[in-house]
């Protein structure tokens, strides 16, 4: 539904939502008047307004950020130019479909923020966390950025359908990096997402929820926060990206989702409208009909599908002779400095998968690797995040105190609801006690979560 929203606000406040404004703001006795129009319809949940002591500076053509005082001038250098990039090539991904949307702006939430981003229309909300300094968390944006047409423009009907709106947005954005900064690249996203499928999927099934790790999974009488996790963003990313094998390519899918975009533009749709419109426009290519949707859309757990076969290689070797030295020798002469802030993500990602299947790294080794890549002091938050899952996962004690500080940190549910689980694995009590100190900090909706986790 399109609409109009006037915020009202103390005069040192300011007010954006998600919407263009509409002249400016109108001030009488110490109250601001902000007014906001939104033409394109929207569902409900992308109605949003935020309010602060917010400062804003130009980052490209049709974008703004606003952010408070502490935190402008590092996000203006972390997303200034990039913003505009990232939209074209996500227009070009979706094979020219127009934006619809006038401007592209963003506001920076603080580190408490649950989510990494939420994409408001003309106002995407992005984690403080995710300023990393040298834009190597970009992606994250990247992503947003292609939910002003996979989620926004198409959105799914029901929470089951989640993965119409996460999914493709997930693909999409792997696609458009992939076009501005190589194959090996969009491989290296897709292994990386594939490890985080990996771990979503363990920590479901060790909390007796492996019925959500469908694609399309039944939620009747489940709260969808709580079925919230990475299964609909990487499992459906990964259902799409073995669509592309089957139809032949990325140009192919390319001229499918411009069809699919024009065909569901301003809709809900369900699962069952994807499925159709894609055999109808594939209907000539003979091996959509060997397609298993069961297996892809009901089965639970990983599916049967090799992605490693697919992807190019160049930058995952490095990761997996790193990660396998570590394991071997205890030790390493190789440096992290020429590598890519994503292939150190996938490192440590085999390592923690093979501490979870058994083969967990010696304590002396854990130090040795600390004392060499000072990964306890990194400003990157994914990094940071593997760091204190792997020294909790090896039992490694010196890990606890960077583990507290994460999580007195940070509150985006993707890093602290399995690094909890993990933590409450270790040593439950300094787990639960750190929860206890933190709880406010959280949003609700993840301190719920957590609670639930440690059993409070």
């Amino acid at each position: 539904m399109p609409f109009v929203l006037r915020v009202s606000v103390p005069a040192a406040l300011v007010a954006i939502a998600s919407g263009e404004p509409v002249g400016e703001p109108v001030e009488s006795e110490g109250i601001r008047t902000f007014t906001y129009k939104q033409d394109v319809p929207v569902m409900s949940y992308l109605i949003a307004v935020l309010v602060g002591d917010l400062e804003v500076c130009e980052i490209g053509p049709r974008s703004r950020c606003y952010a408070e005082p502490a935190v402008i001038n590092a996000a203006q250098a972390e997303y200034k130019d990039i913003v505009e990039e990232f939209l074209v090539a996500a227009q070009a991904v979706v094979g020219g479909s127009d934006y619809a949307w006038g401007s592209y702006n963003i506001a920076i939430l603080p580190s408490s923020f649950a989510y990494g981003g939420m994409e408001n229309p003309n106002c995407t909300f992005m984690s403080a966390s995710l300023i990393a300094g040298d834009r190597s968390l970009t992606t994250t944006l990247a992503h947003e950025i292609v939910h002003s047409w996979a989620g926004n423009l198409v959105t799914n009907a029901y929470w089951k359908d989640f993965w119409l709106n996460e999914g493709f947005t997930r693909y999409i954005e792997r696609r458009l990096l992939g076009q501005l900064y190589g194959d090996a690249f969009r491989s290296l996203l897709l292994m990386v997402g594939y490890n985080d499928l990996v771990k979503n999927l363990e920590m479901l099934c060790n909390q007796g929820s492996s019925k959500l790790t469908c694609l399309e999974p039944d939620l009747v009488g489940i709260d969808p926060d709580e079925a919230f996790s990475r299964v609909p963003y990487e499992k459906g990313s990964l259902f799409l990206f073995y669509l592309e094998q089957v139809v032949g390519g990325p140009q192919q899918m390319t001229d499918w989702l411009r069809a699919y975009v024009d065909e569901f533009r301003g809709r809900s749709i369900e699962t069952s409208d994807f499925r159709r419109h894609f055999l109808s426009f594939f209907k000539d290519v003979d091996g959509v009909k060997h397609i298993d949707w069961k297996h892809w859309l009901k089965g639970e757990g990983l599916p049967k599908f090799d992605l490693s076969a697919h992807v190019d290689s160049t930058l995952l070797g490095r990761c997996k002779a790193l990660s396998a030295e570590w394991l071997r020798e205890g030790v390493s002469q190789s440096s992290l400095d020429d590598m890519k802030a994503q292939q150190i993500m996938l490192f440590l990602d085999d390592l923690i998968n093979a501490a979870t299947a058994g083969t967990m790294m010696s304590h002396d080794a854990l130090a040795a690797m600390d004392d060499k890549y000072k990964l306890s002091a990194t400003r990157n938050v994914e990094i940071a995040y593997r760091w204190c899952l792997l020294g909790c996962k090896c039992c490694w004690r010196p890990c606890l105190e960077n583990v507290e500080r994460f999580l007195a940190s940070h509150g985006r549910g993707a890093y602290v609801k399995p690094l909890y689980m993990a933590f409450n694995a270790f040593d439950a009590g300094r787990a639960r006690a750190t929860f206890e100190r933190n709880r406010s900090f959280y949003m609700t909706v993840i301190s719920r979560q957590i609670a639930t986790v440690l059993g409070i």
